[in-house]
């Protein structure tokens, strides 16, 4: 049969439990953050990565304005999570 635990015991367990469910939420925000900022990165990097004949988008300088448009998202959803409280 199992035997309950003192008191002492039980609340020093679901203070453990507490501070490792803390932890790895901490660590879930953080990977949130990572994946949302490097998403639209992915996405505009593989549009521009299509081989299809006669689009406009494969000049030289069609390279800086993919480079411009990654940095934009990057630093608005930078801004996004300060605002946030979240950096």
């Amino acid at each position: 049969m199992a035997r309950s635990l003192p008191a002492g015991e039980t609340r020093t367990l679901r203070i453990y439990v507490s501070q490792v469910s803390h932890r790895t939420n901490n660590v879930m925000k953080t990977l949130r953050m990572v994946s949302t900022v490097l998403l639209p990165a992915s996405l505009i990097v593989a549009f521009f990565g299509t081989s299809f004949e006669g689009l406009p988008l494969y000049q030289p300088d069609d390279f800086w304005a993919m480079i411009v448009v990654i940095l934009l998202t990057f630093g608005a959803a930078l801004m996004w999570f300060r605002r946030r409280g979240w950096i």
